[in-house]
């Protein structure tokens, strides 16, 4: 829970007296969980410290509020909810949370982003607080099944392919068999229409299930899962658990360390979806190639010192000429080994243009809930 609260922007907007008395109580709610919230209203001569009359148009205000804000609240008819964020809907991935309340406080709405934008829970939250009625129509939740997007996100699982996700959440909500393919730990309580099962040495044999999962940080064992079998759904989740370590000489540019990467981890058959962040020397700090492929790719960036990374074992490759350089041996198998005894090194240095490559990945599970 605590991933929808600290520091969220929340806009609430309202069209009649009742409704700004309800917005400003919502308001009160949200900051006691450390949301950064506004109120508005598009109803004239409403004086009120604490709230901003629009002045342009709803259209427009909600065009504006889609891009920037995590939750947007209507405080009036659902109507007007719906055909002001009509023209702005995107994807379930990225759109915010929207929620419905009626004037009156009486039946609270999760509208849209129910799942990965927090609609629902934000929904129970304000209706408990105020004794309304929270209208959840998600079927995964009223049937009280599992639901892919949040047990994607709360096991921080990239998913691949949403068409699938809607499929497999169709198939779990009519409660057909489910097989799990993963090799790691497993806690929680599994559904019983899920079957796990561990991940195939080889492709020999195929795979005869219809409703398939497969969760791993490597590429290829989609191809598997439909082998002998093209009526199949897989759906392909990938765990952010490699990191990625990076050396490269000065003034590397971001498209040259991109291609560089993408097509080590191709090799590899490592999926780039699976990276959590990349780590190099503290003398590469300044890199502009590595700072912009870390921007553009969304990865945290760790830089470690010569001495710290000279503490770390289990490097498959030792250079003088980089020792001499940098202090250490090998910049980019230590960087993403780094801290010693927490991960395993699953690509080995990678060396081409100028640039070092390799990736090691730590013990990861997953937790059903």
């Amino acid at each position: 829970m605590e991933k929808f609260y600290k520091g969220l922007m929340v806009s609430i907007i309202s069209f009649t007296k009742y409704g700004v008395s309800l917005s400003l109580e919502f308001k009160d709610i949200l900051m006691g969980y450390n949301c950064i919230v506004r109120v508005y209203t598009a109803k004239s001569g409403i004086s009120c410290n604490g709230v901003e009359y629009i002045c342009c148009s709803l259209r427009e205000w909600t065009g504006i509020h889609f891009k920037e804000d995590a939750i947007i609240i209507f405080t009036g008819a659902c109507g007007i909810a719906v055909r002001s964020i009509a023209p702005f809907l995107g994807s379930k991935c990225t759109d915010p949370a929207v929620i419905v309340a009626d004037d009156m406080g009486i039946n609270v709405i999760s509208l849209l982003s129910g799942h990965l934008g927090g609609a629902n829970e934000w929904t129970k939250i304000l209706a408990s607080s105020i004794g309304a009625n929270a209208v959840i129509t998600t079927s995964s939740d009223i049937h009280n099944k599992t639901a892919i997007d949040l047990f994607a996100e709360r096991n921080n699982l990239y998913i691949e392919n949403m068409e699938a996700a809607r499929r497999i959440q169709a198939a779990v909500i009519e409660e057909k068999p489910v097989t799990v393919f993963c090799d790691a730990e497993i806690t929680g309580r599994v559904p019983d229409s899920f079957y796990i099962r561990k991940i195939p040495d080889n492709f020999s044999g195929g795979n005869k299930d219809k409703y398939n999962i497969i969760i791993s940080p490597f590429a290829g064992f989609k191809e598997w899962a439909v082998f002998n079998n093209k009526d199949s759904i897989t759906l392909y989740l990938i765990p952010k658990v490699v990191t990625l370590g990076i050396g490269c000489r000065r003034s590397k540019t971001y498209s040259e360390i991109d291609s560089f990467v993408r097509e080590a981890l191709g090799r590899a058959g490592i999926s780039m979806h699976s990276i959590s962040g990349l780590a190099t020397i503290d003398i590469k700090q300044n890199e502009p190639g590595i700072l912009e492929f870390a921007e553009k790719e969304h990865l945290p960036a760790s830089f470690y010192s010569a001495e710290e990374l000279e503490t770390v074992t289990g490097s498959t490759s030792y250079s003088s000429f980089v020792k001499e350089i940098t202090g250490t041996g090998n910049v980019c198998e230590c960087a993403a080994l780094f801290p010693q005894g927490e991960k395993e090194l699953v690509l080995a240095k990678q060396a081409g243009n100028g640039i070092t490559v390799a990736a090691a990945i730590r013990k990861w599970s997953i937790d059903f809930g």
